[in-house]
């Protein structure tokens, strides 16, 4: 089982930490935190970094305390946590609380827990890409969705042309090319957009043609040979057909959905010489490319 060492201060961050828990247990990994202490701040060094040195994953959790420094120590817990993780190589994901959260004033240290805090803040933005966090349910997600994302991840092999296992791909290279003939080089592709509003739980997901490459009696990448684009994503949309007619006006064909998990969208293009060919897409919720310039939303809304 993947074993995954949560790091924080406990006081100011316990509903934090629970939720963080629960969504961990039910994602299948196992947590090593400071509950195994008697949930409390002071807890032993040498037992952090056995324990961080068993782990596989750090997440570390970040508000508005620099947490307890022992006697012998000029840095607390929680930031020695974070280096013995960076000790033994571990992978370290690192959530910083949104400065416009609200938050409990007897919880945000002042003097020079204040000054150590902002200092170790500076040293993790410099070094991670710190995800903020603004509710126990928000953190939550963004750790196990994360956490799959590392996971799934580790477990991809890596290309390397010049590797021994590697073969000679000729009879590959000719089925390739025969695809990209049967669909005349066009390709569904999808962005998934975050919504605005953090409150929202679906997404905007824009579903629309790309040309791969140029395509005789085409403009170079343009879609002027299509005459339109039918789009069936399923029950949830009611099993319905959503047309889009080429209008030739912005160079995009496609829709954009409102969507709260996977699907498998279908898309059947019609050349305007008649002819058509089916496309499908997977839309896995995985490919979060934001995609947020108003000139490029010239697609079709439902």
């Amino acid at each position: 089982m993947i074993k995954i060492f949560v790091s924080s201060t406990f006081i100011d961050l316990a509903d934090y930490r629970s939720a963080i828990l629960e969504f961990l247990r039910q994602g299948g990994f196992y947590d090593v935190a400071m509950e195994t202490f008697g949930a409390r701040d002071e807890r032993p060094q040498m037992e952090c970094r056995h324990l961080i040195g068993d782990s596989d994953y750090f997440v570390g959790v970040y508000a508005h305390r620099y947490g307890h420094i022992p006697n012998e120590s000029e840095i607390s817990i929680t930031e020695e946590e974070y280096h013995a993780a960076g000790d033994t190589k571990l992978k370290r994901l690192i959530y910083v609380v949104d400065p416009k959260t609200p938050w409990i004033p007897d919880y945000i240290d002042r003097g020079k827990d204040a000054e150590k805090l902002a200092q170790f803040k500076g040293l993790l933005m410099s070094r991670h890409i710190c995800k903020p966090f603004t509710s126990p349910d928000n953190l939550a997600k963004s750790v196990l969705a994360d956490l799959g994302r590392e996971v799934r991840t580790a477990q991809l092999k890596p290309i390397n042309p010049m590797s021994a296992d590697s073969s000679p791909a000729k009879p590959w290279t000719q089925d390739k090319y025969d695809l990209y003939k049967s669909r005349r080089s066009v390709e569904l592709v999808h962005v998934i957009e975050e919504p605005n509003d953090p409150m929202k739980i679906h997404k905007n997901v824009l579903i629309y043609l790309f040309r791969h490459r140029p395509y005789p009696d085409a403009s170079p990448f343009g879609l002027d040979d299509v005459e339109k684009a039918e789009f069936y994503l399923g029950k949830t949309w009611g099993d319905k057909v959503f047309t889009c007619e080429n209008n030739q006006s912005g160079g995009y064909i496609g829709i954009i959905v409102h969507a709260y998990g996977s699907t498998m969208c279908l898309c059947r293009v019609t050349f305007t010489d008649g002819k058509s060919v089916i496309l499908n897409r997977y839309i896995d919720f995985e490919s979060q490319n934001e995609l947020s310039k108003a000139s490029e939303r010239q697609l079709l809304t439902f």
